[in-house]
């Protein structure tokens, strides 16, 4: 890397193939590549000798472990910049989470699972027909199509089967839910309770976006250039669009990270080395949620418009647009030109950088408004005013009396004595529901400073649950919050000894010791 790469060179058209990941002999999560790679010949197996198959799965062996060696990146001193500064992450997150089997949230059950339970899938097929010893006696073979959000880079190669799978694998990964709604100065949690007279003027709706199904940050990998953002809009019963927020009319919520260069200017076109400082990430964490507000002015004289209809949708482009646009500037250089028509010599793959990204709809969510009910696909009210919940969770102390608000009314439905029979779950499904209410109860209390709320209603959550270690946590960041360090200590270390993989834990223990 210390002369310019000639297009020509094959090593710049390999990609990470074979043996970037299966000639790793050790590695470890530190990032920017940090293993060790063995430089051994492959030993070539033969289909009718065993011992020649062996020493070659010997050889390749498991490259489950390896994913965090790479997934993790950072820029600092060693590659021209003034200071360290963390990149992509996607291996912190998940040993944070509940696919890692750590308990830093009272969580719906979730199963555990590793990069390759999802990134590479096994697959059932006949494969051709072609015999292969990697095929498993059910006739699977672990996917190595890595399918994730690379939908630009199908769309460039004409793979419109690939472009398929990816969009069809980020469907769904994530929700998006129309949470509340704000009329005339009144807040209805759920949209519920407004009549068609009340339909005029400013309407603001809390848009709850959740990371459903992603073992990471959603979205991941290189965050700064990530494009995924929230559409609104307002229609009459007629189907007319009344009011809208998308990327041609009005401001719209990204989630993605914000990254800035020396002048604290928004780098979006991934000009690594302008990079200097984190100024915000609004991506989501694992089976976490976040809250985005949104307000339209309707027009006037609705009165007699009936129901408005309001649609929510969460949408993803794998990359933003100027580092598309500067790709496809790039592309028409005399040396990008050069690039592209080495890899159709040595690939047999045309490549079109200029081509238009895909948009995949990972969510929508519609509600009603105006009529007996706000009719939905929704799921459980007390399910949708808990997310609501933990998401404004995470706001500023002024908007936490509305996490209160949204908890209270989900912990006012769970403990309707016809809950069991309205929602046809079973009374223990009633007190795990509950406990998550009330925990997330007690973190907003926590925030508040209410340590000696905090601590009953842990105590409340450890009665439901007796097993689970959360109270615990609960307790000590309660207890942290208002620098009882000391009291805060054997608390911490009994939800760490629960999840003792947690960076995030072992931080918090670290600060109170």
């Amino acid at each position: 890397m210390d002369r310019p790469i000639e297009p020509s060179d094959p090593r710049a058209h390999v990609g990470v193939g074979c043996l970037s990941c299966h000639a790793v002999r050790s590695s470890t999560p530190d990032g920017n590549g940090s293993y060790v790679l063995a430089a051994d010949a492959v030993p070539i197996p033969e289909p009718d000798d065993e011992a020649s198959l062996e020493r070659h799965r010997a050889f390749m062996g498991p490259a489950r472990d390896q994913c965090a060696s790479c997934h993790r990146a950072f820029i600092g001193v060693e590659t021209g910049h003034p200071h360290h500064l963390g990149g992509t992450d996607d291996p912190g997150p998940w040993l944070d989470s509940s696919y890692a089997g750590n308990k830093l949230r009272l969580d719906t059950p979730v199963s555990e699972r590793h990069c390759v339970d999802c990134h590479m899938p096994r697959e059932i097929d006949d494969f051709g027909g072609l015999p292969d010893p990697a095929i498993d006696a059910d006739g699977g073979l672990r996917s190595h199509r890595f399918l994730g959000g690379h939908s630009w880079l199908a769309a460039m190669r004409g793979d419109a089967e690939t472009l398929g799978r990816v969009q069809a694998f980020l469907q769904g990964v994530a929700s998006v839910d129309i949470a509340a709604v704000e009329l005339g100065g009144h807040r209805h949690l759920l949209g519920e309770g407004l009549k068609p007279a009340q339909l005029k003027g400013r309407v603001t709706v809390d848009l709850v976006v959740r990371n459903l199904a992603v073992g990471h940050r959603f979205p991941g990998g290189t965050r700064d250039a990530q494009d995924t953002w929230l559409s609104l809009r307002v229609l009459d019963r007629d189907g007319r669009e009344l009011a809208s927020l998308d990327e041609t009319h009005g401001q719209v919520h990204r989630l993605r990270t914000g990254v800035v260069d020396g002048e604290g200017k928004l780098v979006s076109a991934r000009e690594v080395e302008r990079l200097r400082a984190v100024a915000f990430d609004h991506t989501i964490g694992p089976r976490d949620a976040v809250v985005v507000r949104y307000a339209v002015a309707l027009p006037e004289g609705l009165e007699s418009a009936g129901p408005l209809r309001i649609e929510a949708r969460l949408l993803h482009r794998s990359r933003t647009l100027e580092l598309a646009d500067l790709t496809c500037a790039e592309s028409k250089s005399k040396q990008g030109r050069a690039f592209l028509r080495a890899s159709e010599r040595l690939l047999g793959q045309r490549l079109d950088p200029c081509v238009d990204l895909p948009v995949t709809e990972v969510a929508r969510h519609v509600i009603e408004l105006g009529s007996e009910s706000p009719a939905s696909e929704q799921r459980p009210a007390h399910e949708r005013l808990w997310e609501l919940g933990i998401a404004l969770d995470h706001q500023v102390q002024e908007r936490l009396p509305e996490a209160r608000e949204a908890l209270d009314a989900a912990l006012a439905r769970v403990e309707a004595p016809d809950f069991c029979d309205r929602t046809g779950l079973s009374p223990a499904e009633r007190d795990h529901a509950r406990a998550r209410i009330l925990a997330a109860l007690g973190s907003v209390a926590a925030r508040q400073g209410r340590v000696d709320e905090a601590l009953d209603l842990a105590d409340q959550v450890a009665a439901l649950l007796p097993e689970h270690p959360y109270p615990h946590l609960l307790r000590g960041r309660a207890l942290a919050k208002v620098w009882r360090w000391a009291q805060a200590v054997p608390h911490l270390e009994r939800a760490l000894a629960a999840s003792p993989r947690s960076p995030t834990l072992a931080a918090e223990l670290a600060l109170a010791l």
